[in-house]
């Protein structure tokens, strides 16, 4: 059995870590990331259809989440096997995943009819939220269901998949939709979505679109903010300009520390405005841009841009967004010209790949796009996420040429995949990308990630097959499937060797080994060689013994967490 014997003084002085500096020069393994991280695992599951749902999510211990919706007489997820109590109508599955893709539970939920799911998320707690559709009502257990018709809900799990609440809107449902939730640290949770009617009402708290005139506009966007026990605190609705018929839509949001709001997605309208903030097109042609506003934690606009080309036919739009306290990502697709800030992004016709960097205060900071031979390939950015050290992740799909992302990281898809790619999130710069394939253009691609390094990624089987790397998944007979990857790059420290969070010894070790340190230590995670997590503790102390005795001998990748920190060490076990 693993044990952990701490000695924890007093704070020491900085002049400690200077006289620990030679030995950590010893220890730590600085890691190259020019080539790409490789496949590890991967898992898929039948879905009715898959569709626009974002069904993975991550929690702090490296765990993975993933729903679908299945119409069959049973779904198989590992050893578990679970009944659909309404045949010939779809019923939902959550199922979590280990970082080694080992099955720990799976939940099935549903009503009488169909069931849909949206989204999916978990929040710094372990608690599970899922956003869905149901046709004629929604069990969820543990006593937990909603009534109606049609209906989207949201609705909150512990860790083990047992439901705690599920909400919904009141009055009417018509032309609504939800599109994506998010969660802060103080277990509140976020939703944006969509519709056509004049008014949204979620509990207490209307939302108001007295401009909106929906036979003309189609659809406009919302958000709105519930507490933890699911009670909406505030919502605000978009105002648009009279021009098309499609309208706008979110797509994406995330939540900074302070609880700012961050929301992404497309704009066909000539202009959209919420609050006193307004984006106005320069052209009422039939194209869209992407759009971004910040709200602050009250649900007021602080500020907001919007890209693209006001050229016909020239549709762009943001699919994913991402936040430090100080900076914010946007991801998506744009065809023929957008201008970020000072930077302009041009596409010669086809639809390309844009990612681009804004301060907290809405300054444009960088944007990206990869080179490419083929005026006519089809590429895009359909989520993205960001790690503890403010690394970019984007997922996507692309076809058709050889994409350079910089720094001799290419990818050749001439026929249909997906993509990985790691951003240096200070520059913009491209550390790796990797590929998996074949995969429709049309399948969004989902990534979350967890524990430094651990990078999930989830899009929907078409064909019947997918391979990566050395991994191939077959699709299951007579349906879609939603898959499941697991790429594992070992982290980089921020800090440089000189200012080291501590001193690790013996290094190679037998039975244990020890970390001091000046900082409190708030975890310590190990890595076999396969990037499978052997050991993940949580700490607070200054120093201690870690037993290893039961590992095999090998090398390991230590990574010291302590306070947003990183130290990374090759542990070698003797």
């Amino acid at each position: 059995m693993n044990y952990l014997t701490f000695f924890v003084h007093c704070s020491l002085k900085s002049t400690f870590m200077k006289n620990i500096t030679f030995l950590a020069l010893l220890l730590l393994s600085t890691i190259s990331f020019a080539q790409a991280p490789n496949w590890q695992w991967g898992r898929n599951l039948i879905s009715k259809n898959g569709s626009e749902s974002k069904p993975i999510a991550t929690d702090a211990q490296g765990n993975m989440f993933v729903v679908t919706s299945f119409d069959q007489a049973q779904i198989t997820v590992g050893d578990i096997t679970l009944a659909n109590t309404s045949t010939g109508t779809s019923d939902l599955c959550l199922a979590k995943y280990n970082s080694n893709g080992d099955v720990i539970w799976a939940k099935k939920y549903g009503g009488v009819s169909n069931d849909w799911i949206v989204a999916l998320n978990v929040d710094a707690l372990g608690n599970i939220y899922l956003a869905g559709r149901f046709q004629d009502g929604i069990n969820l257990g543990n006593g937990v269901n909603v009534q109606g018709s049609f209906k989207y809900f949201l609705a909150k799990f512990d860790n083990n998949g047992e439901a705690i609440w599920a909400k919904t809107n009141t009055g009417t449902s018509e032309g609504f939709y939800l599109n994506d939730i998010s969660t802060d640290s103080q277990g509140n949770v976020y939703v944006i979505g969509h519709l056509n009617s004049s008014t949204l009402t979620f509990g207490t708290v209307v939302i108001d679109f007295p401009q909106f005139n929906f036979q003309t506009n189609n659809t406009t966007s919302f958000v709105a903010k519930f507490n933890s026990q699911g009670i909406c605190q505030w919502g605000q609705g978009a105002q648009t300009g009279i021009n098309h018929n499609i309208g706008n839509k979110p797509n994406s949001l995330t939540i900074d520390s302070a609880g700012n709001v961050y929301v992404a997605g497309e704009m066909f309208n000539s202009s959209l405005s919420f609050g006193n903030v307004v984006m106005t097109k320069a052209s009422n042609a039939y194209n869209s841009h992407m759009y971004l506003i910040k709200f602050n934690a009250d649900g007021v606009a602080q500020w907001g841009h919007h890209a693209g080309s006001d050229s016909v036919n020239k549709i762009s739009g943001a699919y994913a967004v991402n936040c430090t306290n100080d900076a914010v990502y946007v991801s998506g697709k744009i065809v023929g010209n957008a201008v970020f800030g000072t930077t302009t992004i041009t596409t010669a016709g086809s639809m390309q790949i844009f990612s681009a960097k804004y301060s907290s205060a809405g300054v444009s900071l960088w944007a990206k796009t990869p080179t490419i031979t083929n005026n006519n390939s089809l590429s895009g950015v359909t989520d993205s996420d960001i790690d503890e050290d403010g690394n970019l992740y984007l997922t996507g799909n692309l076809t058709g040429a050889v994409f350079n992302f910089g720094n001799n990281n290419e990818i050749n898809s001439p026929f249909g995949s997906l993509f990985v790619a790691k951003l240096n999130g200070m520059s913009g710069e491209a550390q790796w990308v990797q590929q998996a394939g074949p995969l429709e253009i049309n399948n969004r691609v989902y990534v979350s990630v967890a524990n430094p390094g651990e990078i999930y990624v989830s899009s929907l089987m078409t064909a019947a097959s997918i391979t990566l790397g050395s991994i191939t998944l077959n699709s299951s007979p007579g349906g879609y499937d939603i898959f499941t990857a697991r790429l594992f790059s070992p982290p980089l420290s921020l800090k440089s060797q000189e200012d080291s969070i501590a001193a690790v010894w013996p290094n190679p070790a037998d039975d244990s080994f020890s970390f001091k340190s000046g900082y409190f230590i708030d975890k310590v995670v190990i890595y076999n060689n396969a990037g499978q997590v052997v050991l993940n503790r949580e700490l607070g102390a200054l120093n201690g013994t870690i037993d290893i005795s039961q590992f095999s001998s090998g090398s390991y990748f230590l990574t010291l967490h302590s306070g947003g920190q990183l130290q990374n060490v090759k542990l070698l076990k003797r």
